[in-house]
């Protein structure tokens, strides 16, 4: 997956996740972003492998591989 360009919402969303799992209350407030842009922008981040959602309605950055 290709790196989140410096200073777009994607990093934004990055820095606001952290290395550890969060719930989506928790980047909203961290991010300051609103829930169907944050909703949005989280989508597309899975698609492009940046990060993963898992149970429990949280997310988090994905590992690289390899």
């Amino acid at each position: 997956a290709a790196p989140a360009a410096p200073g777009s919402e994607e990093a934004q969303v990055l820095a606001a996740l952290g290395h550890d799992p969060v719930t989506l209350d928790t980047l909203e407030r961290r991010s300051g972003l609103t829930p169907d842009r944050l909703s949005s922008i989280l989508l597309d981040m899975e698609l492009k492998g940046l990060l993963t959602a898992i149970p429990g309605g949280r997310y988090q950055r994905r590992k690289p591989e390899g």
